[in-house]
């Protein structure tokens, strides 16, 4: 017979994360409450639309033009899950690659996690799922970042795609700039 508190005691922990009990919420109801203000990003080859906010949470669906890199960047004030949409998006969080995502796919993205996207042939789209950090408020992950290069945009900061996205962001290029040949069908 064993000891109910023994077995207690032995028991795994398992930590409480908020983001991921959000995620959990959003994907289970997908409710949709965009806020009337400071809901959409146009910039050069990404556009990004607030789905839903509430306090420091949030989800944004982003649409990307074909054949774009988003460059290397983090976000220091933002905790994320990056859910596969659309089209062909391939991730890379520190330097780990991930592509062929199913619908839904997550990817978890630490506020310090360097991170880039490249999109094939056709564009692409992707839900990310925030917990907004260090009393920031809520606004576009496009607006705050910052890159290697020392470039930063704070939050609320609208970006200017002449800097962000020629310097820093979605730029075209050809189709076989990222990726050898034949590794990922499509692109």
């Amino acid at each position: 017979m064993t000891d109910p508190m023994q077995d207690a005691i032995n028991a795994p922990v398992i930590e409480f994360c908020e983001l991921t009990s959000f995620l959990h919420f959003w994907l289970n109801f997908k409710p949709l409450r965009p806020p009337l203000d400071n809901a959409l990003d146009f910039s050069g080859s990404l556009s990004g639309l607030v789905l839903y906010r509430s306090g420091q949470y949030q989800v944004q669906l982003f649409l990307l033009h074909e054949n774009c890199e988003i460059k290397t960047h983090c976000h220091p004030n933002c905790d994320s899950y990056e859910l596969a949409v659309s089209g062909k998006v391939a991730f890379e969080v520190n330097e780990h690659r991930h592509e062929d995502r199913a619908l839904w796919d997550a990817i978890r993205v630490f506020p310090h996690d360097d991170h880039t996207a490249y999109v094939g042939a056709g564009g692409g789209a992707f839900i990310s799922v925030q917990h907004w950090l260090n009393g920031v408020e809520p606004s576009s992950v496009g607006w705050d970042w910052h890159d290697d290069d020392g470039r930063a945009k704070g939050s609320a900061d609208p970006v200017d795609p002449d800097v962000f996205y020629q310097d820093t962001g979605a730029v075209k290029v050809p189709s076989d700039y990222y990726l050898p040949q034949g590794m990922v069908q499509g692109f």
